[in-house]
């Protein structure tokens, strides 16, 4: 087999065994929350990354 091919089934067993512990050991509830939290967490960063462009432009016209 080459690296590739041997790369590629890890990532395959890694996926199935990180299948099975979110399946077993993860509630939904548990889930729902961390997606709730990475939603919030993702709308923060683009009104920051939204905030930085409009004071890169205001400090442009200033210039």
């Amino acid at each position: 087999m080459t690296t590739e091919e041997l790369q590629e089934k890890a990532r395959a067993l890694a996926d199935m065994v990180g299948n099975e512990v979110v399946d077993e050991c993860l509630p939904l509830k548990v889930l729902e929350m961390t997606e709730d939290a990475l939603k919030e967490d993702y709308r923060q960063i683009v009104q920051a990354a939204e905030d930085i462009r409009e004071e890169e432009k205001a400090i442009e016209k200033m210039r």
